[in-house]
């Protein structure tokens, strides 16, 4: 049973990582390549201070979507937060290239 990707992102949006997590790790057990629940979970993970844990989901977002734009610009933010400040360029920029905004 998918559960309603509101519940990861109220949760989320409310501070409460450590459930958001929870709801993540069991859509993830149902669809391993369900790239909102990977993204979102390295959204989680950034917002706690794990740079290094995000960035494992936004790989694995860009092993399924090389193109997925979010996970492009949110890498470079966790490779910025590390003090990766060429890779983070590198990233943002691959970004903008696929959306400009």
């Amino acid at each position: 049973m998918k559960l309603p990707s509101s519940s990861f992102l109220a949760l989320y949006h409310l501070g409460n990582y450590t459930e958001a997590i929870g709801y993540f790790d069991k859509e993830l057990a149902i669809n391993p390549k369900d790239i909102a629940a990977l993204g979102e979970k390295g959204n989680v993970l950034l917002a706690l201070g794990n740079y290094t844990g995000g960035m494992l989901y936004y790989d694995r977002v860009l092993a399924i979507n090389p193109s997925d734009r979010h996970a492009l610009n949110n890498k470079g933010n966790a490779l910025l937060a590390l003090g990766n400040y060429t890779g983070a360029i590198l990233h943002c920029d691959k970004a903008l290239t696929i959306d400009p905004c």
